[in-house]
């Protein structure tokens, strides 16, 4: 059965068949437009403005829109339909997301225990023969605790749990740059993701 032709079909053909013009008009007509609605939480995504900056060269008649927020505000969004895309750490403790939602797991990163460079932890015989240091460590000491709401905070509560003892969070803060700086300055000790530790920032020992 014939099809009638589309309408960036029936223009090429009633215009000339090799007509640069043409073929451009075509080409932008298939490419996707629109609005796209991203909802994250800064701390969960450090390489998020660079993936924004590559799709837009790819899909330039897409407009992007960004929003940044608490976890908690972040899963709203979604559930309510006025984000389109969130990216933030999630727990099975967390905020239940609506079913028709699917969830696509962008990266697990190692979780480091961090104090300052000249903390007798990071001094160490056991430190500086690169064994592994548990939550143990920590029994006693100020914690620089993830804030509330976090997927980061409820995993560490679940561990701190497990091993016997609770923390001593004198700070709640998810910003990465102030836990390594207070972290630096002899604050306390925390447990961050290795995502936080890459970026230029105030030194730490791991």
């Amino acid at each position: 059965t014939p099809r009638a032709p589309s309408r960036c079909s029936a223009t090429a053909a009633r215009a000339s068949a090799t007509s640069p013009r043409t073929e451009r008009a075509c080409a932008r007509n298939s490419e996707p437009a629109g609005v796209v609605r991203v909802a994250a939480t800064v701390y969960d995504s450090p390489g998020l403005p660079e993936a924004l900056v590559a799709f837009h060269r790819r899909h330039p008649r897409v407009q992007l829109a960004l929003h940044h927020g608490a976890a908690g505000q972040v899963t709203e969004q979604l559930a309510a339909g006025t984000a389109d895309i969130a990216v933030l750490a999630i727990s099975e403790s967390g905020p239940k997301l609506p079913a028709q939602i699917s969830i696509r797991t962008l990266a697990e990163q190692r979780l480091w225990l961090v104090s300052a460079i000249d903390d007798p932890l990071a001094r160490s015989d056991r430190a500086r023969a690169g064994e592994a240091l548990g939550l143990e460590e920590l029994r006693g000491r100020p914690v620089i605790m993830p804030e509330r709401g976090t997927a980061l905070r409820e995993l560490l509560l679940r561990a701190f749990t497990d091993a016997g003892f609770s923390p001593l969070p004198l700070f709640e803060t998810s910003d990465p740059q102030t836990i390594r700086q207070l972290v630096a300055a002899g604050l306390g000790l925390s447990v961050a993701p290795a995502g936080w530790l890459h970026d230029d920032g105030a030194p730490v020992a791991t």
